[in-house]
């Protein structure tokens, strides 16, 4: 059982940091996009481009906010699961400590 909690722990932090990563691409694209959006007209972009634009970046910002919500449950649980694997561990050592002491 440790080893498996060990490796969905260590699974969980590689999916934690691949949801932060992938997060920060589509929160980076939909700034890019919605600064595009609010150029002036004199930015060469027609107004049907810049409408574009801003539902894109608009819909990226959705993309990015699941993905961080999903970050968020996940790393409450690896958290939980790390603690609770120190507290094992903890009364693994004192149980041992109890056990050289007699």
């Amino acid at each position: 059982p440790t080893a498996a909690m060990d490796l969905d722990q260590a699974l969980g932090m590689v999916e934690l940091d691949r949801l932060c990563s992938s997060s920060r691409s589509q929160l980076h694209e939909a700034l890019v996009n919605l600064l595009q959006s609010q150029q002036p007209a004199s930015a060469n972009l027609s107004m049907a481009t810049r409408a574009t634009l801003g539902k894109r970046g608009l819909g990226q910002l959705e993309v990015a906010k699941g993905s961080l919500d999903i970050a968020s449950d996940l790393s409450a649980m690896v958290l939980g699961r790390t603690r609770t694997a120190l507290a094992d561990l903890e009364a693994a050592q004192s149980s041992i400590a109890d056990a050289d002491a007699r």
